[in-house]
This record gives structure tokens, sequence and C-alpha cells, in this order.
């Protein structure tokens, strides 16, 4: 016998360039900073030609690695959405049930202004991120909270 899965009410997904370009940006910044973090640190000692250029290639290599598994998991998570059922709200496999949202509310920062994009602040555990301002989820979350408390 087959379960039957509960349908979303509603799929919101992500603005993909807001979620991606500011972490990869900050990504490159700070493997650029440690990387001349490393270069100074291999100038105070006192190391011969081959063992600086190997502790620099092994370094370069590491800091390439990280900002690779980063930019992964980043648009990994740039696809993912958020889905919306009829008594919570699921994003990455964590769920915020409806009774347990007490207030909605809207944040703006640098990055969202640019991109024209907000975030909303549903619960103390989930925000929901990137949202583009063409899209006026919050009346709609609201409307979700406000029939879910109703219903109790």
């Amino acid at each position: 016998m087959e379960l039957q899965q509960e349908k979303p009410l509603y799929t919101l997904y992500q603005n993909k360039t807001r979620t991606i370009v500011p972490k990869f940006m900050s990504f490159i910044i700070l493997g650029i900073v440690f990387y001349i973090g490393i270069l100074l640190n291999i100038a105070l000692l006192n190391l011969t030609g081959s063992e600086e250029t190997l502790i620099k290639t092994i370094a370069f290599i590491f800091i390439l690695l990280i900002i690779t598994v980063g930019a992964y998991i980043t648009f990994h998570r740039a696809h993912l959405p958020y889905i919306f059922y009829h008594n919570r709200i699921l994003f990455n496999n964590k769920e915020t049930f409806y009774t347990n949202i007490s207030h909605v509310s809207t944040k703006k920062d640098i990055f969202d202004k640019i991109f024209k994009t907000y975030s909303l602040d549903v619960s103390h555990h989930m925000y929901i991120r990137h949202v583009p301002q063409s899209i006026n989820i919050q009346s709609y979350v609201d409307q979700l909270v406000s029939y879910s408390k109703s219903k109790q």
C-alpha cells in the first residue's frame, strides 16, 4: 500500500543571484585575505626556496578546495525551495509549524536593496530569505498563520 504524500500549497524559490553572488564574493575575499596571511607568515620563517614553494602551493590548493566546497554548498542551497503546506513551512528538511510563529516581519539588508529582494523573519528558527520584491509572501504567510491558529 502506497503512502499518499501531502501536496504543498505553494512552492517559493529563492532569487538565485541574490543567494549566490554575495556569498561567492565573500568566499573570494576571505580566500585572498587568508592566502595573504599565509604568505606573510611564510616570509617571516627562514625556509628554503623549495619548502616555501611547497607550502605556498599546498596553501593555495587548500584555499581553492574550501572555496569550491563553499560554492557547491551555496549553489545547492540556492536551488532549494521553501515549501508551504497546510500546517507548516519546509526548507532544507527543517520545518516550522504555523502555530509556532508568533510574528512575521520583513528584513532588508544592503544586498537585498541591490538585488531587489527581502527576507521574512517567521520564527526564531527560520528565515524565509532572498524573496523577490515582486512576490508578496508576507501577507500569504500571515493568512496561513492566522488560519492555522484559528483551527486550534
